[in-house]
């Protein structure tokens, strides 16, 4: 098995990117001594994403793809629990010829650490399907009041009833969430 060189010096003999590029993120790695090379030079957007997934997937001689939310076409939660998809750094994607399609993350040794984005990711489609679980007026209370950052007095006029209905129904509905995601 030829042995392969740094992964930086790799990406510079493809074209991926610039000698100068590497030195700015080994510079930067002075400071993130935990961060790899492929994170850092999409942190410091030094090259596309895709390409660099790409090239990295070539160099490693693995199949690599830049999975984003956008490329999620299936509900994950239906095949696999967050528990499973946490432990194992996998999320399911799509179906294709009647087979799953699963992401893996963290395969390449000197490929992109986003195992703090993957949680998050994973954990906002947990949280959007215990929304969907609510029924349309608290869903929409929720939105209002976490996403858009309204105060109950906002959502109240907004809607049309008073606070403390507001009040009610936010709290109700927060703790049907919170039974929805401690159960999975």
């Amino acid at each position: 098995m030829e042995k392969r060189q740094p992964i930086g010096i790799e990406l510079v003999k493809k074209g991926v990117v610039k000698e100068a590029d590497i030195e700015k993120a080994l510079d930067y790695q002075k400071t993130h001594p935990n961060k790899k090379i492929g994170d850092i030079l999409d942190i410091l957007k030094l090259c596309d994403s895709d390409i660099l997934i790409n090239a990295m997937g070539e160099i490693l001689d693995e199949k690599a793809i830049y999975l984003q939310e956008k490329d999620v076409r299936i509900d994950a939660l239906e095949y696999i629990s967050l528990d499973i998809m946490k432990q194992n750094k996998a999320i399911p994607f799509e179906i294709a010829s009647g087979k799953i399609k699963v992401c893996y993350s963290d395969i390449m040794k000197d490929g992109f650490d986003k195992r703090n984005k993957e949680d998050r990711w994973v954990e906002k489609l947990s949280l959007q399907a215990a929304m969907d679980r609510l029924g349309k007026r608290e869903k929409h209370i929720i939105r209002l009041r976490f996403f858009e950052g309204k105060t109950q007095m906002e959502v109240a006029e907004e809607i049309g009833i008073s606070q403390a209905q507001v009040s009610r129904l936010e709290k109700n509905a927060l703790r049907a969430m919170r039974q929805y995601l401690r159960s999975e």
